[in-house]
């Protein structure tokens, strides 16, 4: 055989050899293709562009002359600091979160319910599974993690003031959300201070009509 003819033989080898190697090396391959693009992914999400804002609450009891101890002090009772601290998960709960999310329209918004605008790549990474599901779980659910992903609620310590703060890719959601979080705390509060003085008023009314 010719010199030529022995070189398109080891050539043919060779290929042969490679499509060989990449077929049962398939999954191997493919495993790391998705890593690869999983970590572009996650440095294009670094790049996005992220507001943050912040808002403050003073935390206050909710009693009043008629729930306190003493229904003759007038001095305003302080919390103590696992009263405070138990508000965080009140401002952070899950029913705040979803009456600011249905206020907003936040399920209409890819930035918060990514399982409705899931892309061909991410339903390749759940099935690689380095990725979860996001179209399991309900619309509010969704919305809701993600909103926790970018909320953070802490109490400045040795004080009654708790930070509110939250990034998204929009300055103007960044600023609305954290500030309407506050109002429907508040609101919730002062529902719960009208329920109390209202039970208050009802536990009153007999032990007056009696003195009377």
């Amino acid at each position: 055989m010719s010199g030529p003819q022995l070189a398109q033989a080891d050539l043919d080898v060779d290929i042969r050899q490679l499509f060989g190697s990449l077929f049962r090396n398939w999954l191997r391959i493919l495993i790391v293709a998705l890593c690869a693009v999983g970590a572009a992914l996650a440095f294009a999400s670094t790049t996005t562009p992220r507001y943050r804002a912040e808002t403050r609450l003073l935390i206050e009891t909710r009693e009043s002359v008629f729930t306190r101890p003493e229904s003759g002090q007038s001095e305003q009772p302080v919390l103590d600091d696992q009263g405070v601290t138990s508000q965080v998960q009140v401002v952070s709960s899950t029913e705040t979160l979803a009456k600011v999310a249905e206020q907003l329209g936040l399920a209409k918004l890819p930035e918060f319910d990514e399982g409705a605008n899931s892309s061909g790549l991410q339903r390749l990474l759940v099935i690689a599974g380095l990725t979860s599901d996001p179209g399991i779980m309900a619309v509010e659910e969704r919305v809701i993690r993600r909103m926790r992903e970018k909320l953070n609620v802490y109490r400045v310590e040795g004080s009654r003031v708790i930070v509110i703060e939250f990034s998204s890719e929009d300055p103007k959601l960044a600023a609305e959300i954290p500030n309407l979080i506050a109002d429907t705390y508040i609101a919730s509060q002062g529902n719960a201070k009208l329920e109390s003085n209202a039970a208050a008023t009802q536990w009153l009314a007999p032990e007056i009509e009696d003195l009377s």
